[in-house]
């Protein structure tokens, strides 16, 4: 291997880790910020301030779109003020689908959705997983016990 050939290499081997260490900080820096988010969102949420609650789940999915907790507000906050239970399925079907494991109340949330949306074969399957998983809210038992008379 001749001199340029060797300096040509050397410079795409640097190149390449400062590419990957980039990416890294890069992921690390978004993460957090994503989390810091997050948890402004659920402080907001449980203030009932909607609006900036939304604002932070915004935010949250902007550094990480990936971001489950993100989603799983975004979910709560179309329920409790918009009674949207469309989009709320739609963001519990992305939190579940980007937690790892999912929790019972993601499970829980898009039976409800199902259930007000008169998916009762959905809702029925998403109860039980919530049930399997230790979901213990009063009314678990009340939407499966209704779901399942529906069909």
């Amino acid at each position: 291997m001749n001199k340029r050939t060797k300096a040509f290499v050397w410079t795409v081997g640097l190149l390449a880790v400062i590419g990957v260490t980039f990416a890294v900080v890069y992921n690390y820096y978004y993460n957090k910020a994503s989390k810091q988010e997050v948890k402004y969102a659920k402080e907001q949420l449980a203030k009932q301030s909607y609006y900036q609650a939304m604002l932070g789940v915004g935010r949250a999915v902007y550094y990480n779109k990936r971001n489950p907790e993100a989603y799983f507000i975004w979910g709560q906050i179309e329920i409790e003020q918009h009674q949207n239970y469309p989009q709320a399925a739609y963001c519990m079907t992305k939190a579940i689908g980007y937690a790892n494991p999912p929790n019972a109340a993601m499970f829980y949330l898009r039976g409800k959705c199902y259930y007000k949306m008169k998916e009762y074969k959905k809702a029925v399957a998403d109860l039980q997983k919530a049930t399997q998983q230790g979901g213990q809210a009063d009314s678990l038992g009340y939407y499966l016990k209704a779901s399942k008379t529906k069909l």
